[in-house]
């Protein structure tokens, strides 16, 4: 995939630093604006501060965007591929009919001079992306406007010598730039989600010789009730992919999967009987994650362990069987984790544990918190065999506390935590092997990206 990362250099750190920093706040305080200016700027910068100065004293105020990376007020990129960097001042004008404004300067012999003056009728500057969608050499300028409400206008932006020109402009929730149809350059999906039906939708643009299209609409799983989190990745044939996940009702999880083969833009893992994707519905929150750094995205698929029912869905009795997609549809089985969310953690599971693999207890006080590991063999009314205990220590002394007691020390140290385990039994005496060294290659701490929503 070709996608060009958003960059902001020209402004150095001290200067974006500072002015992130105080954005959120640029329009909440009197003095807002005066913080804001470029501290000590470069000649070069001097001049165009003047210039911005002239803007403030007209009645203008910084608004800087609301998301995305990039939230300065001031911001550098090469807009026409000339070799020299644009800058880009957002700005509101409270009286205007349009008041939001995107000033563009173009530096020409040493000074910054007017380029173009983007206007819109906007509350705030949503999201704010540089990327080349038309496949030009420059980058293209995409900027979302929040409208009012929920309504948001997605509004792209083509620069050549002769100034801008606006060549795309749709409603959107959300967006994501992705090179799905492999062409080396990103396309833009959009999402929309009609909050009063609970329904939702997907649109692939593209551009060919500059002008916008649009692929036929995929529809999302019915009865979401929000976008909870976006993933782009590949499926297991090696197409590019997004990874939709949403809520539905009783604190349901579910993933739309979206691609682009063969012409078509759509949903591969929509049953089209039920309008859900159902396989891939759970009810806790896991998303999909990249589990073994392929670039192919697994999704989660959770079952009671043994010896506990679907309906302890809040303890953390349950086995994840991560699973890959293919732009077919189809479904492969790739490995097992037991998952401690609760306490950060979790243990990637030998093939021969993972029918068999359970949980007898989870005891939490002040200072720990401790899980012990089992194994069921013999038929289901066989007694378990404790393997081992995991433990998550708190505390001043939670370092003494960890190689207390025959416990080790296992990887993956947090702030205010450190995870210790011990060995139950004789190794001789439990049906499966397990040893430090075993236990520690296969306990992990979990990434906040894989449990916590984004978009």
């Amino acid at each position: 995939m070709a996608m060009r990362h958003t960059r902001t250099r020209g402004l150095r750190a001290a200067a974006l630093a500072l002015c992130a920093a105080l954005c959120m706040s640029a329009c909440m305080l009197d003095n807002a604006n005066m913080l804001l200016r470029l501290p000590n700027p470069p000649k070069v910068f001097d001049a165009l501060q003047k210039k911005v100065d002239a803007l403030l004293s007209a009645g203008g105020e910084y608004a800087p965007p609301q998301g995305g990376r990039n939230r300065q007020v001031f911001q550098t990129y090469d807009l026409n591929a000339d070799g020299l960097e644009e800058a880009l001042v957002f700005m509101r004008f409270p009286r205007e009919e349009k008041p939001l404004r995107v000033y563009i300067f173009q530096l020409v012999d040493g000074d910054y001079i007017e380029m173009g003056v983007i206007a819109e009728d906007a509350e705030t500057i949503d999201t704010v992306r540089y990327s080349s969608v038309t496949g030009g050499s420059s980058p293209e300028l995409i900027v979302g406007w929040q409208v009012g409400g929920a309504l948001k206008t997605l509004t792209v932006y083509m620069f050549t010598e002769y100034g801008y020109q606006e060549i795309l402009s749709t409603g959107y929730n959300y967006y994501s730039l992705i090179d799905m149809r492999d062409t080396g350059y990103n396309d833009i999906v959009v999402l929309r989600h009609d909050q009063m039906n609970f329904t939702g939708s997907a649109e692939l643009f593209y551009f060919e010789d500059g002008e916008a299209l649009s692929t036929p609409q995929a529809r999302l799983s019915k009865g979401i009730q929000s976008i909870n989190r976006i993933m782009l990745g590949k499926l297991a044939d090696g197409y590019m992919a997004m990874y939709v996940a949403s809520v539905m009702e009783q604190d349901a999880y579910v993933t739309d999967i979206l691609t682009y083969r063969d012409g078509h833009f759509f949903n591969v893992s929509l049953n089209p009987e039920s309008e859900i994707s159902d396989e891939t519905i759970r009810y806790r929150r896991l998303f999909a994650v990249d589990l073994n750094g392929s670039g192919i995205v697994c999704l989660p698929r959770l079952t009671p362990l043994p010896g506990h029912d679907a309906s302890q869905s809040n303890a953390e009795f349950w086995l994840t069987e991560w699973r890959t997609y293919d732009s077919y549809g189809r479904v492969t089985y790739l490995t097992s984790t037991y998952y401690n969310l609760t306490d950060g953690w979790y243990v990637r599971l030998p093939e021969e544990w993972k029918d068999n693999f359970t949980v007898t207890s989870r005891e939490v006080s002040p200072s720990m918190s401790a899980v012990t590991l089992a194994y069921t063999s013999g038929g289901q009314d066989a007694e378990p065999v404790e393997l081992c205990t995991v433990y998550a220590l708190f505390g001043f002394n939670r370092a003494a506390a960890s190689t207390a007691d025959e416990r080790f020390v296992l990887s993956g140290e947090r702030p205010d935590v450190v995870f210790s385990a011990k060995l139950l039994g004789e190794p001789s005496q439990t049906p499966v092997e397990l040893d430090k060294e075993l236990l520690t290659a296969m306990f992990s701490v979990i990434d906040n990206e894989w449990i916590t929503g984004e978009v």
